[in-house]
């Protein structure tokens, strides 16, 4: 098992740093960081490349990492889009840089189905972003909400995204899969990819995926955080913190309606289409990611899933990351699950909102 998890994980180098019991880096001495301006390589997409390192000590994605920041090495000014950064321990020795070339593309096979992914970064661990109800893999570049979270992640990590069956690149599928079917699309990715043992990152409908992967095999995982998720949407008589049937049906209703506009999906995700520019991008990846009859189906699934039964199986470190005015999955949800996985730690964050973009 060292050894693929070594060959997946490429270059390290000697730093430490841990986000309540999650390793980002490996045992050794202090490095240094070297910035080098000029021409990139020609291979890489400056487009890409984008630095928001005007802190020291920076929280890793967004304000998510706020609490943890202090310990995480970030470049100490802000570098031009075409700069190349070089991180080296005090040996000399290459590290992670977080430059991430245009990723390829590739297939995992989950069963009988297509399953897109790709992988970046460069770290001493790998991690598995489980994304919320859409995703594209490609277009996931063209929108700055993703593009930050992906491009911060890969300077101390290995990511590996992927697009759930249904959506993005992956195959369409007929009928409801069980959910049980669905999360071993993250099963596929990884072995796919040469992952042994990985860390899981779900956010929102992403979640009860990562939930119900580190249940069944805690050995493949390393750490689990969730963000904004919990295991059940649907208010019951045993749980009253979610969507009833009379809010769920006139929702879905107006997604499939609006389909393609670009309000859908900002309503989730607040800041994507605050201009006409940002609700054209936004549009235009719903239409890319699924089409109105898929993410109707998509949005049906994911409201009946329930999760609770296998929270006290789960093993691994993890850090439950939730806003205290989310609307869409309200932070008792986040609580429920802090409380019922044996060894998870709890940070709420300020705010009234699900997910949102930040600069």
């Amino acid at each position: 098992m060292g050894s693929k998890l070594s060959q997946a994980t490429g270059r390290r180098c000697g730093t430490t740093g841990r986000l309540s019991g999650l390793v980002i880096g490996q045992n050794g001495g202090p490095r240094s960081v070297t910035a080098t301006g000029g021409e990139a390589g020609s291979s890489l997409n400056p487009g890409r490349l984008i630095y928001l390192c005007q802190e020291r000590y920076r929280a890793v994605p967004g304000e998510i990492w706020a609490t943890y920041s202090r310990q995480i090495r970030a470049v100490s000014h802000c570098l031009d889009l075409r700069a190349q950064v070089r991180e080296t321990s005090e040996e000399g020795q290459p590290c992670h840089t977080g430059v991430v070339d245009e990723p390829v593309t590739r297939y995992a096979m989950s069963g009988d189905l297509h399953i897109a992914y790709q992988a970046f970064g460069d770290g001493p661990f790998d991690l598995v972003y489980a994304p919320g109800f859409i995703s594209h893999v490609e277009m996931n570049w063209e929108l700055a909400y993703w593009r930050n979270i992906f491009l911060r992640l890969a300077r101390f990590c290995r990511v590996i995204v992927f697009d759930k069956r249904g959506t993005g690149l992956s195959d369409r599928v007929a009928g409801w899969p069980t959910f049980e079917e669905r999360m071993d699309d993250i099963r596929a990715v990884m072995d796919a990819a040469g992952i042994e043992r990985a860390a899981l990152l779900g956010v929102s409908e992403g979640g009860p995926m990562c939930m119900l992967f580190a249940a069944l095999y805690p050995e493949r995982t390393q750490a689990l955080v969730l963000r904004g998720t919990g295991p059940r949407m649907m208010v019951g008589p045993d749980w009253p913190w979610g969507w009833s049937r009379e809010l769920v049906t006139p929702m879905i209703e107006a997604a499939e309606q609006n389909w393609g506009t670009g309000t859908v999906l900002s309503y989730f995700v607040q800041g994507l289409a605050d201009d006409p520019r940002g609700q054209e991008l936004t549009g235009r990846f719903e239409r890319f990611a699924a089409s109105p009859g898929a993410a109707r189906q998509l949005l049906e699934m994911n409201f009946e899933v329930d999760v609770r039964q296998v929270l006290p199986a789960i093993s691994a470190p993890t850090l439950v990351v939730h806003r205290t005015g989310d609307y869409v999955i309200p932070v008792e949800a986040g609580r429920y699950s802090a409380q019922l996985i044996p060894n998870a730690s709890l940070v709420e964050l300020p705010g009234d909102f699900h997910l949102k973009t930040f600069v």
